[in-house]
């Protein structure tokens, strides 16, 4: 039996666990044998770990002290299998960016003041900056009101080409994309804040609005979106000469709301390759506000970024992410988020390495 130091937080719609990194062994093989023995991964259900058997809430949040001039933190969120050992490092959790100030103040890693208005974290996932501030306290020297939960303004500076170097990855806004002989799919594939293909709804045989759970159990949707994720990453790795896994590509289809969808300026759902996600991931708020401003793209034929800043609102199956995109001419400059943030629990967590975790896990981080 093993322990190790922890702090459950829920950051916006995801929930995590939160370690100091200086708590995790070095080794890459050995890091991740302890994050699925942590969380339970063995069983898709996890019910004998401290993930929660979904995608939102088999996150692990790893935090140190800033080592650039010019961040006070560094971040790297983890997202842990299911019932698998894949252990997916290269992506940006913009939720759980939210509960990192909590989890710094809690556990020492940062001292509080009421000169500290802002902390600036560096997201390993991408390396790009994130700027985080109270908006429920003039200071990070206060704690939370009575409820536990902190109002945190969340700041993504200089977003495009988080994951490849470029904003438009394919060089245009558009590709098609044919799949098994059937007509060509309209696609957009934008990184910033993390990499994501954008299909048109319809195309894919909806009208955008689909519960997860009923996607979820649609095979045929399901196999349609895993081709074209696998189709989409390979030209992307031909373009550039990378060699990314498929599962670093976010897959989202788009659409206009219609009356029952409520407010908002589009409705997304994003496919990820477990689940379909129950919310709008941070990231993928991010990178619908880049791709609403980028000429021609799936997006931009819905809705188009005007003026800066500018507010796009997003409709999905948990309610609507409002979005702020910050613009000098083309470039984008950052995209602003308010998320809450809560910590749960705090102390230490035990966790036994099962024997399936004897041999080595998938991947270091792509």
């Amino acid at each position: 039996m093993s322990t190790i130091a922890c702090s459950i937080i829920r950051g916006g719609s995801s929930k995590g666990v939160f370690l100091q990194e200086r708590d995790l062994p070095p080794d890459w093989r050995d890091r991740n044998r302890l994050l699925l023995a942590l969380m339970g991964s063995a069983d898709a259900r996890q019910i004998d770990g401290l993930g929660g058997g979904d995608p939102l809430t088999s996150k692990v949040a790893i935090i140190a002290r800033g080592e650039a001039s010019n961040a006070d933190l560094e971040y790297e969120s983890v997202e842990v299998g299911l019932g698998s050992d894949l252990v997916n490092r290269g992506i940006m959790c913009g939720n759980l960016a939210a509960g990192i100030g909590l989890f710094a103040l809690e556990s020492g890693l940062l001292e509080r003041h009421a000169e500290r208005t802002e902390i600036r974290i560096h997201c390993r996932s991408n390396d790009k900056i994130i700027v985080a501030r109270r908006l429920d306290a003039d200071s990070w020297s206060d704690r939370p009101p009575g409820d536990g939960a902190a109002e945190v303004g969340l700041r993504f500076e200089d977003p495009a080409g988080a994951v490849t170097g470029r904003l438009l990855p394919l060089g245009q806004a558009v590709t098609l994309v044919s799949l098994d002989g059937a007509a060509a799919i309209p696609v957009s594939v934008v990184d910033a804040g993390t990499l994501y293909a954008f299909v048109p709804a319809e195309h894919l045989g909806c009208r955008g609005g689909e519960a997860p759970a009923a996607l979820d159990v649609d095979g045929a949707f399901r196999q349609r979106v895993e081709s074209l994720r696998s189709e989409v990453m390979h030209r992307i790795n031909q373009a550039l000469g990378t060699d990314f896994p498929s599962r670093r590509l976010k897959v989202a289809m788009v659409a206009a709301p219609s009356t029952e969808d409520g407010e908002g300026h589009l409705v997304v759902r994003i496919v990820n390759p477990a689940r379909v996600h129950k919310a709008c991931a941070v990231s993928g708020g991010i990178c619908l506000a880049a791709a609403a401003a980028v000429d021609g793209s799936v997006v931009h034929g819905i809705v188009r970024a005007e003026g800066s800043p500018w507010v796009l609102r997003i409709r999905h199956p948990s309610g609507v992410l409002a979005v702020t995109l910050h613009r000098r001419g083309d470039l984008l400059t950052a995209c602003e988020v308010r998320r809450s943030a809560r910590v749960l629990m705090r102390g230490s967590a035990d966790f036994t390495p099962a024997p399936w975790l004897d041999r080595t896990p998938s991947g270091p981080a792509a």
